[in-house]
């Protein structure tokens, strides 16, 4: 995929396509770890786990080609929050994020790196939408926002999980920790109170129909 023009080149980007009736056949379980296809085979439907056997797959082969290496040679490892890692130093940081019939991969040298993509067809009431506007924002920003109809819910929340994803917390804990503020142009602004975490950048990534999705990244 194309990056925005303020996205640092040394972060790179594909999106990964979902097609549920030709993945049987077509997809290379082969590459997958024993623990990988533990875990695939954990999900009962079928499309969740094509989704998530694609995904691997796909950041498997990337990585492959960028390390000059066999895909199932890779071993990855994580941090305290759960985020993936290369158990070997020397490749790039890595992030994914996957929905509906779409995934997205982002690789990235020298930076701290996340991605998170949402279907924008959920259908949610109102007074439940209320509710988890208050669950993501916290009060500062719920005043800013004031009240969100379903895009600008997405919005910030695409935003949100990629700068969480990026610094490599745990996103449930640090909802509120973080703020976020959309622009029109695709900016976001990205802050918080902690002095032990670096600055994030994020941007908005629109030229995927159909789905709300977000890019962040920072220095290590």
């Amino acid at each position: 995929m194309t990056t925005p023009e303020s996205v640092p080149p040394q972060i790179a980007l594909w999106q990964v396509d979902f097609d549920f009736a030709r993945s049987a056949a077509t997809l290379d379980w082969s590459c997958l770890s024993a623990d990988e296809l533990a875990h695939a085979a954990r999900y009962r439907q079928w499309p969740d786990r094509v989704r998530y056997g694609a995904m691997r797959v796909a950041l498997r082969q990337l990585l492959a080609s960028r390390m000059d290496c066999r895909p199932e040679t890779l071993r990855f490892a994580i941090n305290a929050f759960g985020k993936p890692r290369l158990a070997t130093p020397g490749g790039p940081a890595f992030n994914q994020s996957h929905a509906a019939r779409a995934g997205l991969v982002a690789l990235a040298d020298g930076l701290d790196v996340g991605v998170d993509i949402e279907c924008d067809e959920l259908s949610i009431a109102p007074d439940e939408l209320d509710g988890m506007t208050q669950l993501m924002l916290g009060p500062r920003e719920r005043e800013r926002a004031g009240r969100l109809d379903m895009d600008g819910f997405l919005r910030r929340w695409v935003g949100k999980e990629a700068a969480l994803k990026a610094l490599g917390v745990g996103i449930a804990e640090h909802l509120h920790t973080l703020e976020v503020c959309p622009h029109d142009d695709g900016r976001y602004t990205v802050s918080h109170g902690r002095p032990d975490w670096p600055q994030v950048h994020a941007r908005r990534l629109e030229h995927l129909p159909g789905y709300a999705a977000a890019l962040a990244w920072s220095q290590p």
